[in-house]
């Protein structure tokens, strides 16, 4: 980013979140950083009129609920130069909307915990691209930066050619030496010196990553990662529940929004409402289920494992990503 001196960023996401990362830059630039309490479209426009922030970072689920706020094109974005985006992915129509409504502004950015922040980024220019190969340029999520490497991985390590889809591996000198007294973790995901990402996707032939899937059965709700087993975990302790499997199924709002399967002990009555609360009441309130079906038998294999895939992947039929 081009910071100088005088610039202003704007927080939204709390500070233990990425946007906390690009504090320090901007104080080291001589610039301010403004920080909301929380994130509130009417507040955040309002904010955005009153303080003129130069950079804006927001996940796609804060840009999509500016997007539908019955005013927002009386605001201008004039002060502002960069709207950096991440922490899952954007929906391809909210997009080209906020190219339309706020010009070249958007910056992309592609990266984890494991190897912090920014593997690759798609930058302005790669926003503007025409015809066919720009409309697929905004599904990407960029080329590599300069202290990263990325390649495609098949399931015996090997580097798939462009085009082949596998799992995303990625090599820089920010990434992690391990996860904190997990050595058998730490053995699965770094693998000479290569830290395999469990996303799944693939480069073109100009170097740009896509994602496609991913390989774990994490989800990403508004920029937040949820892990299906702790939301389970939740629902077995309802006393009507027998069983219980988590998926992110696609969401207008949040992008990924948490779907929770559930068979009920014989005799027990319980209804949607009920279990969202029962979650909400003993987990943070991203996390609780958006809805909840309720069936005779979740899908398992032949050693009794729980096939989410098979609860996931309708959901996703004819949607551009699974991810």
């Amino acid at each position: 980013l081009d910071i100088q001196e005088g610039d202003i960023m704007l927080h939204a996401a709390p500070l233990t979140h990425a946007s906390g990362t690009l504090v320090l830059p901007h104080w080291v630039s001589g610039a301010a950083n403004s920080i909301l309490s929380g994130f509130l479209p009417d507040q955040y426009l309002q904010t955005i009129h009153h303080e003129k922030p130069t950079t804006l970072n927001l996940v796609p689920t804060m840009i999509v609920m500016l997007l539908n706020h019955p005013n927002v094109e009386q605001y201008s974005f004039e002060s502002v130069r960069n709207i950096i985006y991440g922490a899952s992915p954007m929906p391809r129509e909210a997009l080209k909307r906020g190219l339309e409504l706020w010009g070249p502004k958007f910056v992309q950015y592609y990266g984890q915990t494991e190897a912090p922040l920014i593997l690759s980024i798609l930058n302005k220019n790669d926003h503007t691209g025409s015809g066919e190969e720009g409309e697929a340029r905004l599904l990407s999520c960029g080329r590599p930066v300069p202290t990263a490497s990325i390649k495609i991985i098949d399931e015996n390590g090997e580097e798939l050619p462009a085009g082949e889809v596998g799992e995303i591996a990625v090599k820089s000198s920010q990434a992690m030496v391990g996860y904190w007294k997990e050595l058998e973790l730490t053995q699965d995901t770094i693998k000479d010196g290569w830290v395999h990402t469990r996303d799944m996707g693939y480069l073109d032939q100009n170097g740009y990553l896509f994602l496609v899937d991913r390989k774990s059965d994490m989800i990403i709700s508004g920029g937040f990662n949820i892990y299906p087993r702790e939301v389970e975990e939740v629902l077995y302790q309802h006393p009507a529940v027998q069983e219980a499997a988590v998926v992110g199924v696609p969401d207008k709002k949040w992008v990924e929004a948490v779907k929770a399967y559930v068979v009920l002990k014989n005799g027990a009555t319980v209804n949607e409402d009920e279990i969202i609360q029962f979650c909400k009441d003993r987990l943070a309130s991203y996390k609780k289920p958006a809805s909840v079906e309720f069936i005779d038998t979740l899908p398992k294999s032949a050693v009794g494992k729980v096939m989410r895939r098979f609860l996931r992947d309708p959901h996703w039929e004819g949607k551009e990503r699974r991810i």
